[in-house]
């Protein structure tokens, strides 16, 4: 699964997060894995980072719901 989320993720560490800030690949994708497990329905984003882009990745090919809790809006036009 890792394979999935990977070139995403090097955009992402490239050019928004370096990767010791991150969320890990293998959590990232963990995270989907888990999602899709739990056939969620909606996701609770208490942040805005690379699991924001999982949440809303998974959301969109599931007709989830996910609603995000920041209220950062220069951090969130980045991410």
């Amino acid at each position: 699964m890792c394979a999935e989320l990977a070139d995403e993720y090097a955009a992402y560490t490239r050019n928004v997060s370096p990767d010791n800030m991150a969320v890990s690949l293998q959590t990232a994708s963990y995270f989907l894995y888990l999602c899709r497990a739990l056939k969620a329905n909606s996701i609770a984003d208490f942040g805005s980072g690379f699991s924001s882009y999982v949440a809303g990745y998974y959301a969109r090919a599931s007709g989830a719901d996910s609603i995000s809790v920041d209220d950062n809006d220069e951090w969130m036009e980045k991410t």
